[in-house]
């Protein structure tokens, strides 16, 4: 599994949750969707297992790493139904220090 902050950049005036975020694909702040996502990697094939839109900076709840821990939280839970221990499966984090 591999976990990775990333930023969407837009140009949309409307949009909800956009925010000006540090993007390392353009080595600036952009204004954008900030994204935590967890992917499941079998064979070569990228399976995204859980997405979450993170709200823009200084509201609550953008504590990065606590909202992680309730994603795998949710994920172990869920695997947990099928009989699948995930806590076995090695993770890989964005080595950026985002958490």
């Amino acid at each position: 599994m591999a976990v990775d902050d990333s930023v969407i950049d837009r140009v949309g005036k409307r949009l909800r949750c956009t925010w000006s975020w540090y993007s390392g694909r353009w080595k600036k702040v952009v204004n954008g969707q900030n994204l935590l996502v967890i992917v499941l990697t079998i064979n070569d094939k990228a399976i995204p297992i859980h997405l979450l839109f993170c709200s823009k900076q200084g509201c609550k709840n953008t504590d990065k790493p606590s909202l992680l821990l309730s994603m795998l939280t949710k994920l172990k839970a869920e695997f947990k139904k099928h009989d699948l221990d995930i806590t076995t499966i090695p993770i890989t984090m964005d080595s950026r220090g985002c958490f």
